[in-house]
């Protein structure tokens, strides 16, 4: 193994492990922002019901 040719592309490793790292950074921050949407949707969908639902008229009859 040639340690010359390592270390000529040792730069190249170090710029990909800190893309790796943003990339890894970014997705977590994406996934945590589209989590809280979906959250926020699914609740906002739940709205209370009334305990005793309304009678039809044709019900009472």
């Amino acid at each position: 193994m040639d340690w010359n040719v390592m270390v000529q592309y040792l730069p190249q490793y170090e710029k990909a492990a800190w893309l790796t790292l943003r990339l890894g950074v970014a997705g977590i921050f994406w996934a945590i922002l589209v989590g809280l949407v979906c959250a926020v949707l699914q609740y906002e969908d739940e709205r209370p019901r009334p305990r005793c639902p309304h009678r039809h008229p044709e019900a009472s009859v």
